[in-house]
Protein backbone atom coordinates (compact mmCIF):
# COMPACT_ATOMS: atom_id res chain seq x y z
CA UNK A 1 0.00 0.00 0.00
CA UNK A 2 1.09 3.44 -0.84
CA UNK A 3 2.17 5.87 1.96
CA UNK A 4 -0.64 8.92 2.01
CA UNK A 5 0.51 12.41 0.84
CA UNK A 6 2.15 15.15 2.56
CA UNK A 7 -0.75 16.88 2.55
CA UNK A 8 -2.81 14.34 4.19
CA UNK A 9 -0.86 13.57 7.08
CA UNK A 10 -0.64 17.46 8.06
CA UNK A 11 -3.84 17.92 7.58
CA UNK A 12 -5.19 15.03 10.05
CA UNK A 13 -1.98 15.44 12.16
CA UNK A 14 -3.55 18.90 12.90
CA UNK A 15 -7.33 18.66 12.76
CA UNK A 16 -7.21 15.14 14.08
CA UNK A 17 -6.76 16.69 17.59
CA UNK A 18 -10.15 17.75 18.78
CA UNK A 19 -8.83 21.17 20.23
CA UNK A 20 -7.29 22.41 17.43
CA UNK A 21 -10.15 21.26 15.03
CA UNK A 22 -12.92 22.81 17.58
CA UNK A 23 -10.64 26.10 17.23
CA UNK A 24 -11.16 25.99 13.40
CA UNK A 25 -14.69 25.01 13.44
CA UNK A 26 -15.11 28.18 16.17
CA UNK A 27 -13.79 30.49 13.21
CA UNK A 28 -15.80 29.09 10.04
CA UNK A 29 -18.91 27.71 10.94
CA UNK A 30 -21.77 30.03 11.19
CA UNK A 31 -23.18 31.45 14.64
CA UNK A 32 -26.71 29.57 13.95
CA UNK A 33 -25.02 26.16 13.64
CA UNK A 34 -22.31 27.28 16.06
CA UNK A 35 -25.44 27.50 18.72
CA UNK A 36 -26.84 24.20 17.94
CA UNK A 37 -23.55 22.10 18.89
CA UNK A 38 -21.87 22.10 22.17
CA UNK A 39 -18.51 21.90 20.63
CA UNK A 40 -16.34 20.96 23.68
CA UNK A 41 -17.85 17.29 23.04
CA UNK A 42 -16.04 16.77 19.71
CA UNK A 43 -14.43 13.85 18.90
CA UNK A 44 -12.78 12.59 15.88
CA UNK A 45 -14.71 9.24 14.28
CA UNK A 46 -12.10 7.21 12.57
CA UNK A 47 -11.96 6.30 8.70
CA UNK A 48 -12.31 7.85 5.39
CA UNK A 49 -14.80 8.21 3.16
CA UNK A 50 -12.71 9.87 -0.31
CA UNK A 51 -12.78 7.33 -3.46
CA UNK A 52 -9.94 5.71 -3.39
CA UNK A 53 -8.77 7.10 -6.79
CA UNK A 54 -9.36 10.77 -5.10
CA UNK A 55 -6.81 10.25 -2.33
CA UNK A 56 -4.12 11.80 -3.71
CA UNK A 57 -5.72 15.21 -3.74
CA UNK A 58 -8.26 14.99 -0.92
CA UNK A 59 -8.52 13.32 2.41
CA UNK A 60 -11.14 14.00 4.88
CA UNK A 61 -12.08 13.75 8.60
CA UNK A 62 -15.44 13.40 10.71
CA UNK A 63 -16.23 14.62 13.85
CA UNK A 64 -18.76 13.50 16.42
CA UNK A 65 -19.96 16.48 18.34
CA UNK A 66 -22.99 16.75 20.64
CA UNK A 67 -25.91 18.97 20.22
CA UNK A 68 -26.95 21.50 22.82
CA UNK A 69 -30.93 19.83 22.19
CA UNK A 70 -28.84 15.87 23.71
CA UNK A 71 -28.53 14.40 20.04
CA UNK A 72 -25.39 13.51 18.67
CA UNK A 73 -24.41 15.65 14.77
CA UNK A 74 -21.79 14.98 12.73
CA UNK A 75 -19.67 17.25 11.17
CA UNK A 76 -17.56 16.49 7.70
CA UNK A 77 -14.36 18.02 6.73
CA UNK A 78 -13.06 17.51 3.16
CA UNK A 79 -9.67 19.12 1.89
CA UNK A 80 -9.21 19.26 -1.48
CA UNK A 81 -6.46 19.93 -3.64
CA UNK A 82 -7.49 20.93 -6.86
CA UNK A 83 -6.66 23.41 -9.39
CA UNK A 84 -9.78 23.27 -12.04
CA UNK A 85 -13.69 23.55 -11.28
CA UNK A 86 -15.26 19.61 -10.98
CA UNK A 87 -18.87 20.26 -12.07
CA UNK A 88 -19.35 16.37 -10.29
CA UNK A 89 -18.16 17.60 -6.92
CA UNK A 90 -21.63 18.02 -5.51
CA UNK A 91 -22.24 14.06 -6.42
CA UNK A 92 -19.09 13.31 -5.13
CA UNK A 93 -20.04 14.84 -1.70
CA UNK A 94 -23.05 12.95 -1.84
CA UNK A 95 -21.20 10.56 -2.42
CA UNK A 96 -19.43 10.26 0.75
CA UNK A 97 -22.02 11.55 2.97
CA UNK A 98 -23.95 8.17 1.84
CA UNK A 99 -21.11 6.38 2.85
CA UNK A 100 -20.87 8.00 6.53
CA UNK A 101 -25.01 7.46 7.10
CA UNK A 102 -24.18 4.08 5.89
CA UNK A 103 -21.69 2.84 8.48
Amino acid sequence: MPSPPPHDALFKACFGQPDLARSELELVLPAEIQAHLDLPTLEVSPGSFVDEDLRHTHTDLLYRVKTRGGGDALVYLLMEHQSTFDARMPLRLLRYMVRIWDR
